[in-house]
């Protein structure tokens, strides 16, 4: 999480007022970005989407007694991590900086769902899509698969 902020800050300073933050490719991918040696939620949130033309609209339910939070630039846009099917293996490859252009945490209500509208800016036939949920103290998170290509959300 502390290279995150690394990179979120440098981007920060690189913007200017108005200017929508970029689809970023990070070199060794979005991974090593993370921090893989938080423990993992106890629980991964539920996750269930439609397709709506060239929006998704998924929705997230915390099955935990504990709010948890996520980052984006409004609660229904959470910054979002891309994967794409290249040579039959799944490649971590762009991410959507939200930091320093109005960014911020949003909470999951314990128990509680939210709606959230992806229109995803990385365009591939093979896609994944992540977000990052914490509970409170950040001690633990997981990245969570918001959107995959490979089926529809009924398991069809």
């Amino acid at each position: 999480m502390k290279h995150l902020l690394i990179v979120c800050l440098g981007l920060l300073a690189s913007l200017t007022e108005g200017e929508e933050p970029a689809l970023q490719v990070v070199d060794g991918g979005w991974r090593g970005l993370l921090n893989e040696e938080l423990p993992a939620l106890e629980e991964r949130p539920g996750v269930k989407w439609t397709v709506n033309g060239e929006e998704i609209v998924v929705k997230v339910t915390n099955p935990l007694n504990e709010p948890l939070t996520y980052a984006g630039l409004t609660a229904a846009a959470p910054q979002l991590y891309y994967e794409e099917l290249q040579d039959g293996k799944w490649v971590d490859r762009n991410l959507d900086w939200a930091c320093g252009n109005g960014s911020g945490p949003h909470l999951l209500p314990a128990k509680g769902a939210v709606e959230l509208r992806l229109a995803p800016r990385m365009k591939a036939k093979d896609l994944r899509i992540y977000a990052t949920f914490y509970p409170t103290g950040w001690k633990k998170g997981s990245l969570v698969m918001l959107y995959t290509s490979e089926k529809a959300p009924d398991g069809k």
